[in-house]
């Protein structure tokens, strides 16, 4: 009987959908798998069997817009925002908020928030709308957007195609006659790192660099969009071969998993490996277990 050895592969890369399933060959011990479902693969390249689902604390369609900090967890059950408390109980935060997907942005103690419908902000628990002082000229108050954000003392709100920010330090107001710019489609990713803000429209992705927004200069660096609701922040350190530092953005393009760091640092993790064509929105965590960080994204 021959039993010579044919094939020894010592690690897998993870799942590549762009190649011919016929066609993935190994090189050097390491393989990519053109099929695979439920499966983790670890540091050291193991795949490992997925863990199964827990016990549900809450079931219903109508949830949606999950999002912690740690501190306080938030989420929207039918039109109401709502706090789920330790036991995993719900108690009203907003009634009536509306049934969009909600964006957040965490600057303690307020947690700002909006959903195309309204905007305002969470503090100790409880919901305050956006007031205008009497005694301003000029000034109105920030619009509700799909996304919302927080860059070196201004709030600033995607709204449609246009990019909305506040006067600094003052996140509940601007000025009606300029703190915009306006993007040819409507913007779907938004997120900031130390010395600017990573940002897609429906079809390029920038990089806004300048510590002060209303000054700042836009890059393109990609002609492919982020998909709505796949961007988080982490830590470069969470995320392995990255020539960048401090914080990043990791979102989800037809290209697969993208990174975009300081300085313009941009790079696509999956671009030759993982394709996602057809992909229009999705939501996206990182999960931290020990050592093992992973970017869990689900999309439709």
């Amino acid at each position: 009987m021959n039993t010579r050895e044919i094939i020894k592969i010592k690690a897998f890369l993870g799942k590549n959908n762009v190649a011919d399933a016929a066609r993935i060959q190994p090189n050097k011990g390491k393989s990519f798998l053109s099929e695979c479902l439920n499966v983790d693969i670890d540091d050291e390249f193991m795949p490992h069997r997925r863990d199964g689902y827990g016990v549900s604390v809450q079931s219903g369609s109508g949830f949606h817009s999950l999002w912690s900090n740690g501190e306080i967890c938030l989420v929207v059950y039918g039109v109401n925002l709502m706090k789920v408390k330790t036991d995993y109980s719900l108690s009203t935060i907003k009634a009536n908020a509306g049934s969009g997907s909600v964006s957040y942005a965490d600057v303690p103690p307020k947690i700002f928030l909006t959903n195309e419908n309204i905007i305002g902000y969470v503090e100790n628990s409880v919901f305050s709308d956006f007031l205008l002082p009497s005694d301003m000229t000029y000034k109105i108050l920030m619009p509700p957007g799909q996304l919302v954000e927080w860059y070196h003392g201004r709030l600033i709100v995607a709204r449609g195609n246009d990019l909305w920010w506040s006067d600094a330090m003052a996140p509940m107001i601007r000025d009606e006659r300029r703190n915009f710019k306006s993007f040819p489609s409507k913007i779907s990713m938004m997120g900031s790192v130390a010395d600017g803000i990573w940002l897609a429209d429906q079809q390029n992705t920038y990089f806004l660099s300048g510590a002060d927004i209303k000054d700042s200069v836009l890059m393109q660096k990609s002609n492919k969009p982020a998909i709505f609701g796949t961007s988080l922040k982490c830590d470069s350190q969470d995320i392995n071969d990255l020539e960048s530092s401090g914080q990043i953005v990791v979102w989800l393009s037809e290209n697969g998993v993208c990174v975009g760091g300081a300085q313009g640092y941009f790079k696509e993790l999956t671009r030759n490996t993982y394709n996602l064509t057809g992909k229009t929105e999705g939501s996206a965590i990182m999960r931290k277990t020990g050592n093992f960080n992973q970017v869990l994204a689900s999309m439709w």
